[in-house]
């Protein structure tokens, strides 16, 4: 009878993976993405303005080409979700304001209260509500005063 050895748990030979790593070691290159957001990034910390910048970096804009203005769109997402834990500021005075002004504004102008938005206690139901169930409980006990139970 032929006795096989139990395999080991361990693994003998390293993994083909790697494991991904913040900072790239030495004769590990970048993403050119990474390195060409990294440019833009650095441009803007010197003082150029954020479409400046990814000028620089991407070339022209071209309006006409739609990938890049998607580049442009991208670049300032980016820029534009980063800043908004230091607040972006709204250009509420601007001749045409842009959707996102608009949106701010309607925000301001609304009545709802923050007490509005609070979720009602326990037993607290609306009046308007209350109201309703009532009209569906009465018009329930209707039905099966004249046809009885299904």
């Amino acid at each position: 009878m032929n006795v096989v050895e139990k395999p080991s748990f361990e693994q003998e030979e390293p993994s083909a993976m790697g494991t991904p790593t913040a900072e790239p070691g030495p004769g590990e290159r970048e993403h050119p993405v990474i390195q060409q957001r990294r440019q833009v990034d650095d441009l803007r910390a010197q003082g150029m303005s954020d479409v400046d910048a990814h000028q620089e970096v991407y070339g022209e804009v071209d309006l006409a080409d739609p990938e890049s203005k998607a580049q442009l769109a991208s670049t300032l997402h980016r820029i534009q979700t980063d800043s908004e834990k230091r607040g972006v500021q709204v250009d509420k005075n601007a001749t045409f304001k842009s959707l996102f002004a608009k949106e701010k504004e309607a925000e301001s102008n609304s009545d709802v209260t923050p007490e509005d938005m609070k979720t009602p206690m326990g037993q607290e139901v609306p009046d308007g509500l209350e109201q309703q169930q009532e009209d569906w409980y009465n018009f329930d006990v209707a039905y099966l005063q004249n046809y009885g139970r299904a």
